[in-house]
């Protein structure tokens, strides 16, 4: 009987790996049913980044949800459509528990990486105005700051410093793995009451 149910947990375990194929590619490594929230590293994703996460359950109906912190999207999957009420509520309580999961996760992602960038924030040199790529955008550094040759430039949210956006002298940007992007913005300037406040996407030097 052991046997058995360890065969049918990896069959599980298969069929779960075989909706992350469709959706990431080929992934070298099984999923765990355990119910609990799991990362992984997304084929395409910058080298060590582990923006994949999948949460898994083997008893009952077979269910999961997956998905991509950097691309903010998730998957849900059952192994098979529920017969009953209480199925369905099986399934929609899963559901949730990962949900929940997830937002505790990002919620830790997000705190260490805040607590990263104030660090290298503060340790941060004022941007240099010959910086090459600011001479090519032709633009003045206004508040940005500068780690070795990389620009950095802050993003906020609700008046606190969330992320940071380093940029290269040939262009190539890149955000804090794990930090906040969605809602945050980057001032330029004072904002004040009694002037126009002029909202931007991107950074001026897109």
């Amino acid at each position: 009987m052991a046997g058995t149910g360890s065969a049918c947990l990896e069959k599980v375990e298969l069929v779960f790996r075989e909706e992350l194929h469709a959706i990431y590619g080929q992934l070298d490594w099984l999923p765990v049913a355990d119910g609990e929230i799991h990362r992984f590293h997304v084929p395409g994703d910058r080298a060590g980044s582990m923006n994949g996460w999948y949460v898994l359950f083997a008893d009952g109906i077979a269910s999961g949800s997956f998905g991509s912190w950097k691309a903010g999207i998730s998957h849900t999957w059952n192994s098979r459509e529920p017969v009953n009420l209480l199925e369905v509520e099986q399934v929609r309580r899963r559901v949730e528990q990962a949900r929940l999961q997830r937002q505790a996760e990002q919620r830790q992602r997000q705190q260490a990486a805040a607590e990263h960038v104030n660090r290298l924030w503060r340790n941060a040199r004022r941007a240099d105005p010959e910086h090459a790529y600011l001479v090519a955008k032709q633009v003045r550094p206004y508040s940005l700051r500068q780690h070795r040759t990389r620009l950095l430039v802050p993003l906020y949210h609700d008046g606190q410093l969330v992320n940071l956006q380093s940029i290269a002298t040939d262009g190539g940007k890149l955000f804090q793995a794990g930090g906040q992007v969605k809602g945050s913005y980057s001032p330029l300037g004072v904002i004040s009451a009694d002037k126009p406040l002029y909202v931007c996407e991107g950074s001026c030097w897109s």
